[in-house]
């Protein structure tokens, strides 16, 4: 099974200076392994164009990297997936 999550535009407010490309690679890396592990989310079967989705706060050290952002956004997004069981209530990431 081949499982497609296109993201657009990523809006992360707090985090002036971090390298995009370290997180954004730590970030594919987890959901990957996330999917792998606990399997594709039921609210990734149905063919959906959500305009956004609000993700809860990030709870990270002082100093976390980029790499830790990265890893808590794919784990915040594959949580708030797994549990959403009304997709229309989902707002803005």
């Amino acid at each position: 099974m081949q499982v497609e999550l296109q993201i657009g535009t990523l809006v992360l407010d707090g985090f002036p200076q971090v390298d995009f490309e370290r997180m954004a690679a730590a970030f594919r890396i987890e959901l990957t392994r996330l999917i792998g592990e606990r399997g594709v989310p039921e609210t990734l079967y149905e063919s959906s164009q959500e305009e956004s989705i609000q993700l809860d706060p990030l709870m990270l050290p002082r100093g976390a990297g980029p790499e830790a952002i990265g890893v808590q956004l794919a784990q915040s997004l594959y949580e708030r997936l797994r549990s959403s069981i009304n997709k229309t209530t989902l707002t803005e990431i």
